[in-house]
């Protein structure tokens, strides 16, 4: 996410960059027609002072016009530059905040791995892959508690059923015997 807050704020950069050169080229522009306007004026007479004068007006009004787009511009360039500078502060709060729970959260990790036995430099895939294998033996184990429970302890209580039955049975056979003697 702050790469592309940072490529947005170069991109911005480089778009203002773009537009002051163009602002450049339009002064210059600019320049150039205000000394045709005077030159046409003191040097060239072409049908007269009124015609001059109605040319230099209309050309003065594009000027006009003109500086009133490069002002625009200039607003919204410097706008740009404002938002800019206030999302440089943004982003570079929002890396230290990531930085931070990055080293948080590795802190962390350090201190699980250590605890569970181990070293530091371990790989989290190592330890993705021997807690996979550890669920596969719980799943496993849970079978075997399952099989245990569902069939072993039904053929022990059909076992002491049996038990029971021939010991009543051995009991009641023996029963006249011993009383007869």
């Amino acid at each position: 996410m702050w790469l592309q807050q940072r490529q947005d704020v170069l991109d911005l950069v480089d778009e203002k960059v773009d537009i002051e050169r163009q602002q450049l080229i339009k002064r210059e522009f600019a320049s150039k027609v205000q000394q045709d306007l005077w030159s046409m004026l003191g040097a060239e007479s072409s049908g007269g002072p009124t015609s001059e004068l109605a040319e230099c007006v209309r050309r003065a009004r594009a000027q006009i016009t003109l500086a009133d787009q490069a002002q625009g511009q200039r607003d919204t360039l410097e706008q740009q530059l404002r938002e800019a500078k206030s999302s440089i502060v943004t982003l570079q709060g929002s890396v230290q905040t990531s930085q931070e729970a990055w080293d948080d959260w590795d802190r962390s990790w350090q201190a699980a791995v250590l605890a569970a036995g181990y070293e530091a430099s371990v790989l989290a895939d190592q330890v993705e892959a021997e807690i996979e294998v550890m669920q596969e033996v719980e799943l496993l184990l849970a079978r075997i508690r399952s099989i245990r429970s569902e069939r072993i302890d039904t053929m022990q209580a059909d076992l002491d059923g049996l038990a029971s039955t021939a010991k009543s049975l051995s009991e009641r056979v023996l029963a006249p015997r011993s009383g007869t003697t």
